[in-house]
């Protein structure tokens, strides 16, 4: 989470372009965004979900602690997801204007965190939509 914030609501919900985990905040001596919905931006790239997860890579861009992960959204990005199990799932997504999409911690109706999961995410070009939502 160590890229710039852009302009929000609060510096801890700011979702900008490309993919970023949703969670809750869990560290008490976190003043600002304690038990609240918070976004851990990674922008474009290939992302390996289960290391960023057993990694403890999903923190608060606040305190930098680990926060509770609820979802992934993807905002002004083209995105594969892909499922790597005995048969590889690839599922295309595309996050247009100031459309917010969100990948829940489910797919095929069983948790993805029991296979190995990758986001490979590219920026879509700028067509005049805001560079940042709130969540």
């Amino acid at each position: 989470c160590a890229l710039p914030i852009l302009e929000g609501k609060d510096a801890y919900n700011t979702i900008r372009p490309g993919m970023s985990y949703v969670g809750i905040c869990r560290n008490p001596n976190c003043k600002e965004a304690f038990q609240k919905t918070v976004v851990c931006n990674k922008g474009a790239g290939q992302h390996l979900v289960n290391d960023d997860l057993v990694n403890n890579a999903i923190t608060c861009p606040l305190c930098k602690q680990p926060i509770l992960f609820q979802h992934i959204s993807l905002f002004r990005c083209k995105a594969e997801v892909i499922i790597h199990s005995q048969n590889e799932e690839v599922t295309p997504f595309v996050a247009s204007g100031d459309e917010i999409v969100k990948i829940g911690k489910k797919v095929g109706g069983e948790a993805f965190d029991h296979y190995l999961m990758s986001v490979v995410v590219k920026k879509v070009e700028n067509d005049g939509a805001p560079n940042c939502a709130i969540c």
